[in-house]
This record gives C-alpha cells, sequence and structure tokens, in this order.
C-alpha cells in the first residue's frame, strides 16, 4: 500500500519502507539520511489508521531519539552547520501534541519547553514577530548558497524572510492550540495565543503598507472563519488586524 508523505515529499510502501525513514532509533530524511522530523506527522496518522502500535512507538522514540543532549532542542545539519531547520521541529512538535493526547507520549513538561523553544526562533521587525526558516538567520551564519541581505521592514539583514515557514508555526501554534493540551488560562496557552497574534499581526501590516488589503481580507475571513471565532476571543485580534 502507497502513501504520500508530507514533508519529504516521498511515496512510502508501507510497510515495507518504514525502514527507509529511519537510521536505527533516529528518525531521517530518506532522501539524504540527514536527522528530519517533517515526515513523522505523516508516519504517525499512518500508525493510527492501521492500529500498527509498533510504529507509533517507533515514530515517536525517533522524535525524541533527534533531540541534541547538548542543546535539548532538535538539529539537523542538513547544510554541515549543525543547523535547526524550523518546518522540521513544527512537525515534530505536532506530533509530539497528538501523541501527547493519545497516551503515547506523557512529559507535558518536556513538550512545553519544545514549543517554547521552537517560537524563540523569531525577529522582531518592525511590524511585529517574523518566525524564521532555520536556525542561520537567527545565528547570523551562511547559507550554503548566496542570499541576498535586506533590511526590509526593519529586518535583520541575515533573515530571509521566508513567508512559508512564517506560515508553517503560525498554523502550527493554531493546531497546539485547537488541541487543548492545556488550560485556557495556562502560562503555556497565553504565550501561543499572544504568538499567533504577533505573527499574524505582521502579514496584515505589511498588507497594508504594500496595498495588499484585499488579498489579505480574503486570508482574514478564512482564518476567522477556520480558527478564530471558536478558539481566540476576537478582541484579542481585531485591533492588530483590523486596527479598530
Amino acid at each position: 500500500m502507497k502513501f504520500s508523505i508530507l514533508g519529504s515529499c516521498t511515496i512510502l510502501n508501507f510497510p515495507t519502507g518504514v525502514v527507509d525513514y529511519f537510521k536505527g532509533e533516529h528518525l531521517i530524511d530518506p532522501r539524504n539520511k540527514t536527522f528530519m522530523e517533517m515526515d513523522a506527522y505523516s508516519l504517525y496518522l499512518i500508525g493510527k489508521k492501521y492500529e500498527s502500535k509498533e510504529l507509533i512507538m517507533k515514530v515517536v522514540k525517533g522524535l525524541l531519539k533527534n533531540i541534541d543532549s547538548e542543546t535539548g532542542f532538535w538539529m539537523h545539519n542538513a547544510w554541515g552547520q549543525n543547523e535547526v531547520h524550523l518546518r522540521f521541529t513544527a512537525n515534530a512538535l505536532k506530533t509530539l501534541t497528538i501523541a501527547y493526547k493519545d497516551g503515547e507520549f506523557s512529559d507535558f513538561r518536556l513538550l512545553t519547553r519544545l514549543i517554547k523553544k521552537h517560537i524563540s526562533f523569531k525577529h522582531e521587525i518592525e511590524f511585529g514577530s517574523w518566525y524564521l526558516h532555520d536556525s542561520i538567520e537567527y545565528n547570523s551564519g551562511t547559507y550554503p548558497k548566496k542570499t541576498s541581505k535586506n533590511n526590509i521592514y526593519g529586518s535583520n539583514r541575515f533573515n530571509t524572510l521566508t513567508l512559508n515557514t512564517h506560515l508553517d508555526t503560525i498554523n502550527t501554534l493554531l493546531f497546539l492550540l485547537n488541541e487543548n493540551i492545556c488550560d485556557s488560562e495556562s502560562e503555556l496557552n497565553n504565550i501561543i495565543k499572544s504568538s499567533i497574534n504577533d505573527g499574524i499581526q505582521v502579514l496584515f501590516q505589511i498588507a497594508r503598507s504594500e496595498n495588499m488589503s484585499k488579498e489579505f481580507q480574503m486570508l482574514d475571513n478564512l482564518i476567522r472563519a477556520t480558527f478564530f471565532k471558536l478558539q481566540i476571543p476576537l478582541k484579542l485580534i481585531r485591533k492588530p488586524i483590523n486596527g479598530v
């Protein structure tokens, strides 16, 4: 049976092909064999659908095994700089959250710390928080290929302002909020909500500055209809989005 795996965008021939996504107990990118967690959520859901406790536990163990013992966070080194890729860690957080709700992972303190660490990879630009693509942007490192340095919107010149990763972090935080893994008045819940708000505020402020209000209003309506009316009091987002 074949499945498209979201992350590496590979095809898994289940169950025999599962071995391609692991090296020992570590989760890896089947394309280049480096540590990667971006396929974890797809693999976990396949394990749930086919009631494969073995695959579920293998994914959870792989996520935990990939955490670097020195930094206490995931590290990937796909570009040879011991860098962290935030698309990978976002997927890891989603997977551990579902595993926590399913009773397959119980260390809520660790999950909380990992969520906070992921959120910390950001730059404060002119309009709010911009969530980064990787730790090279955070540490002002050097990319394998030359990139154009910029300072638009008050950005750090090493921040490439990669939109898909910024949105991925916002979407991941919305996912975590929707799963109700903590009390609505808890510190973690408040951090997640404020981080969502900060990330979205950036987009709408940029839209105003670039005369893209019509396109972003469509996005605003979609987000409100899908998430906010049920998950976040509108008073938390109305002012930064609509300016009233």
